[in-house]
């Protein structure tokens, strides 16, 4: 990374990493979490209401909204614990940019990323979401791309601090 925009000329941190499949499906959980919460929900419902019907004596429809309701859910999870993992195996595999070796740089105004393919430098209020799990952090582009910052990338509690810090300025 260089100076010419000064990033590097105030006090600045950096991490540096490659990305697991691991990494690849905690993003992608996090990225959909609210999406199957929400399936979970009208799924369960669905089978709530069909169990509700069974008992009312209207067998049909009963049958009709229990079933989907738990095939609602049972898609979900194995969507989530099957499907996903091996789709991001795969997908690693075939990409070998995906296990390039990546640095991001920041400090109070920016965020600089650099791997052997690519390189940017983003204004943290250029960013329109931000979202975090145990094992990753994601930064939402304005066209709902994001970039993936696993957690075990950050030296220590502090450094992970100072980056949540700049990331929450994201524009919600």
């Amino acid at each position: 990374m260089n100076d010419k925009d000064g990033l590097l000329s105030s006090e600045y941190c950096s991490i540096t990493g490659s990305m697991s499949p691991e990494d690849y499906v905690n993003a992608q959980r996090l990225h959909r979490r609210s999406t199957v919460v929400g399936c979970d929900i009208v799924s369960g419902l669905a089978a709530l209401i069909g169990i509700a019907l069974l008992v009312s004596g209207y067998i049909a429809a009963g049958s009709a909204l229990l079933i989907s309701g738990i095939g609602g859910i049972v898609t979900v999870l194995i969507f989530d614990l099957w499907l996903l993992p091996r789709r991001d195996r795969q997908r690693q595999a075939r990409r070998g940019f995906l296990n390039a070796k990546f640095t991001y740089t920041w400090n109070s105004e920016k965020l600089a990323a650099e791997s052997a393919i690519w390189q940017s430098e983003r204004a943290w209020s250029d960013y329109v979401q931000f979202k975090e799990s145990k094992a990753v952090l994601l930064l939402y582009h304005p066209d709902k791309t994001y970039e993936i910052f696993p957690k075990t990338w950050f030296e220590d509690s502090k450094q992970l601090d100072q980056f949540r810090s700049y990331a929450l300025q994201t524009r919600r």
